[in-house]
């Protein structure tokens, strides 16, 4: 049973494969689909019965019982010589396919996020759930173990979105992308197939914590200003065409919310930015006000979050031998590391199971929920600082 939890299985075609000389399967809150990447011997061993895989085929891949990706296969590259035949084999979710390919030529008024996500997903066979106003989605493996689906702390108001447009050539992702980010949300894949609109922590907790000196191996704490700047200016865009001229949105009028880092003898969270560092950032898409002023105060916090990374590799693909549930992204869990001074909860942003001479491991990226929360701590204003919010100008 032991050994079986620990296997890594490619599922085509209704044939299950092996034979693995190394493994690498990614899972990332701001990638919209899993990826894997496994080299491989041509047959099972011991086993005579020749096999070929071939690229577009539809696949999964499981540690164990867990469904880690549910896509399609990439491409696959065969290499020889004379004492050895390898394969190796590059895949991704289904969700793949919404980075790829383009959005159809289409204006959207009245609808929901989710409305417009349900209507751009559909044609490529990925349904789309909502975490941010229902309960946690549930892998089918992790139903059977008995986990629960708990509701959102906070359940997200979900409103009629601006006018918007899917321009030409732009890629479904890329128009979902510019949406989400105006609502705070995060796209994820389910590794099941299908796409989940999610926010920070939804995962969960894991309950073992990372100690540098017990389960973690091998630890780098990465602490960067280089995209941290003394103020951000967010300018949003407004059409003076109407919204079934597809492609002909003319940004006339323009509201804008400008967010200021605490400078000099204030500081801001665990950075302090003095000089005069200055960032606009133009909406992707159209919105009022009240997005604008979500979007520049995301932005901040963000920002200041992912200023700093912690990475850790652990033994092994679950977060301990008695766990029934692999290591998971969005959940959060305590590390202590006593040479980085860190005791505190992180959220682990990616999580890269692998496979090599060194036998099985994770690399575990963690940063600071902030990183991806819809409205982060901001400073506050300093006294007289006037408010933009809601103002407009000519551009």
């Amino acid at each position: 049973m032991m050994e079986q939890r620990n296997k890594l299985t490619l599922h085509v075609g209704g044939r299950i494969y092996g034979g693995w000389t190394s493994v690498l399967v990614r899972h990332g809150i701001e990638q919209i689909a899993g990826t894997f990447d496994i080299s491989l011997t041509e047959r099972w061993p011991n086993q005579q019965t020749e096999w070929a895989i071939p690229p577009g085929e539809f696949c999964e891949v499981r540690i164990g019982a867990h469904v880690v990706v549910n896509g399609y296969v990439d491409s696959v590259s065969v290499t020889y010589d004379a004492n050895d035949h390898r394969i190796q084999i590059k895949g991704r979710d289904r969700t793949g396919d919404l980075v790829d390919c383009s959005a159809p030529s289409q204006a959207f008024s009245g609808l929901t996020f989710k409305q417009i996500a349900d209507k751009l997903c559909a044609p490529f066979s990925v349904k789309v759930y909502d975490e941010t106003t229902s309960e946690k989605k549930l892998t089918v493996q992790q139903k059977k173990i008995g986990k629960q689906g708990t509701p959102p702390k906070s359940k997200r108001v979900e409103g009629s979105l601006p006018k918007c447009a899917c321009q030409n050539g732009e890629t479904v992702f890329r128009t979902l992308e510019k949406l989400a980010r105006n609502e705070g949300l995060l796209l994820v894949s389910d590794h099941e197939g299908g796409l989940l609109l999610t926010r920070a922590g939804r995962a969960g907790r894991v309950e073992v914590p990372l100690e540098f000196g017990k389960n973690v191996l091998s630890a780098n704490l990465d602490v960067s200003h280089a995209n941290l700047f003394s103020e951000i200016t967010v300018k949003g865009q407004s059409s003076a065409q109407d919204v079934d001229d597809v492609g002909k949105f003319e940004s006339v009028i323009s509201s804008k919310t400008t967010v200021k880092r605490a400078g000099g003898d204030v500081k801001t969270g665990s950075s302090q930015i003095a000089r005069y560092r200055p960032l606009i950032v133009v909406c992707e898409s159209q919105a009022d006000a009240a997005r604008i002023r979500q979007r520049a105060e995301w932005e901040v916090g963000n920002r200041e979050a992912k200023s700093r990374k912690y990475v850790a590799t652990v033994q092994g693909w679950y977060p301990d031998p008695k766990s029934d549930d692999i290591w998971r992204i969005n959940s959060m869990v305590r590390v202590i590391d006593r040479l980085s001074r860190i005791d505190e909860e992180w959220l682990i942003a990616a999580v890269n199971f692998k496979l090599d001479e060194g036998g099985t491991t994770a690399e575990i990226e963690l940063t600071s929920p902030k990183a991806f929360d819809q409205l982060p701590e901001i400073p506050q204003p300093k006294k007289g600082a006037a408010d933009t919010t809601g103002k407009f100008e000519r551009v």
